[in-house]
């Protein structure tokens, strides 16, 4: 095993490190000198109240909750409750477009009506 000799760089970093250990042990100067004071302006605080204020963000989830599905379909033509407000058993919740249903309702008496026309010329012609 042969030893190499230390380039430059390593024997200018080996001095530095030797310098930094032994600077604490140079000796201080004998008489150091304190640094002047500078002259401040002191003022007293300003007392008032202070409002004490938090922001949070989150999520409020209902204690109890009620799916409400309609049994037929069609279009809302008002609604009889605000949100989040008190609801009992039997109030009016939703009221639905009555127009389609109506004009089934009439559709289904014309054709009983077009039924009842189409027996009546049925029994006639048997008859005769």
């Amino acid at each position: 095993m042969s030893v190499v000799p230390p380039s430059r760089r390593a024997r200018a970093s080996l001095v530095a490190v030797a310098l930094i250990l032994a600077a604490p042990f140079a000796g201080a100067p004998a008489a150091a000198q304190q640094p002047q004071g500078v002259p401040v302006q002191v003022s007293k605080p300003i007392v008032r109240g202070l409002v004490e204020q938090t922001e949070f963000s989150g999520r409020f989830e209902a204690v109890e909750s009620v799916s409400v599905r309609a049994r037929v379909g069609g279009y809302l033509s008002a609604i009889h409750f605000t949100d989040g407000g008190i609801v009992k058993a039997g109030d009016l919740l939703f009221t639905i477009d009555r127009r389609p249903y109506e004009a089934s309702v009439a559709q289904a008496e014309a054709a009983v009506a077009s039924a009842r026309t189409n027996l009546d010329f049925a029994r006639g012609d048997f008859e005769r």
